[in-house]
């Protein structure tokens, strides 16, 4: 038996025999993707992992997808597992391949108790996010899942200053058109209007999306109706060329600019409307056109 085979056989006794000859309670012989620690959290087998960390195995130690023990026991929620790493050591901030801490991982699971036990024993939920622009909040938020929102936000630091998080997190959930997430984002201090070349606004996200509601919301709190995307559109434009005809008329009726020119200084929003050209929509961005007048950027 090689100690791979006494590891995943969950045999203690075998792989005692292994570590009390001086093996190295990191490495698998011809095998440096992953360690035995990794694949004992990994199938949620409690002793392995104990003994394992009595002979000195390394908790940060990673696979070949920069995961950690813990990342592992995470995701395949072995909670005795988790329990274990994190009281052995500090690793909850800790980012896989994709970026992910251990926490991001729960909150993509939608785990709720092991979000909670994870933050108990002091994991942050701090406002940095990822190079994929993510944090626990945005991943939360981009689910519509608004018990854990709810938990994140409640359990952050009152002194950070999240405005850029809190930002990105209402720019998804006003994606998805999670109107709960959306309100309870706004309630918090979210705010609507921000210099952000990195995420589209939340005003942009919602009129892609068609989501009329969250759009309303966005512009009770004073979303800037024409402000430019990373594209050189407006989020009238960028309705017109979805073909959203309520969105339309929603954001003509808060005063969006029909007579407003796309960045470039191509096109207006009737130019780019991909819609019924007889419809109502269509015909209030031609009479919005004529009621603006020409356009400051001409």
């Amino acid at each position: 038996m090689t100690m791979w085979e006494a590891v995943n056989c969950n045999n203690l006794q075998a792989l005692k025999g292994f570590l009390d000859v001086g093996a190295d309670p990191n490495v698998f012989e011809g095998n440096s993707t992953t360690s035995p620690l990794i694949e004992s959290a990994k199938h949620g087998f409690v002793k392995l992992v104990k003994l394992l960390l009595d002979y000195g195995a390394c908790a940060s130690k990673v696979d070949s997808g920069n995961n950690t023990a813990l990342h592992w026991a995470v995701v395949r929620n072995h909670r005795q597992c988790v329990s274990i790493l994190v009281n052995y050591s500090s690793l909850t901030e800790v980012t896989n391949a994709n970026g992910n801490t251990p926490l991001m991982e729960a909150v993509a699971g939608s785990n709720l108790k092991m979000v909670r036990f994870l933050l108990e024993h002091g994991a942050s939920c701090g406002y940095k996010m990822n190079q994929h622009n993510k944090s626990a909040l945005t991943i939360a938020s981009s689910k519509g899942d608004i018990r854990m929102v709810r938990l994140l936000l409640h359990s952050s630091n009152a002194m950070e200053d999240r405005s850029r998080e809190l930002y990105a997190a209402l720019a998804v959930a006003a994606a998805g058109n999670f109107v709960q997430v959306v309100q309870k984002l706004l309630d918090y201090g979210a705010c609507v209007n921000l210099t952000d070349e990195t995420t589209l606004s939340p005003l942009h996200s919602a009129a892609l999306a068609g989501s009329v509601e969250v759009i309303e919301l966005l512009i009770n709190y004073g979303a800037d109706l024409d402000e430019y995307d990373n594209n050189g559109y407006t989020p009238l434009m960028e309705a017109a060329r979805r073909g959203q005809e309520e969105v339309i008329k929603v954001l003509l009726y808060a005063g969006a600019s029909a007579n407003k020119i796309s960045e470039d200084g191509r096109y207006r929003a009737f130019d780019l409307f991909s819609g019924v050209r007889n419809s109502m929509a269509a015909r209030m961005l031609l009479l919005s056109e004529s009621a603006d007048g020409p356009s400051m950027q001409e």
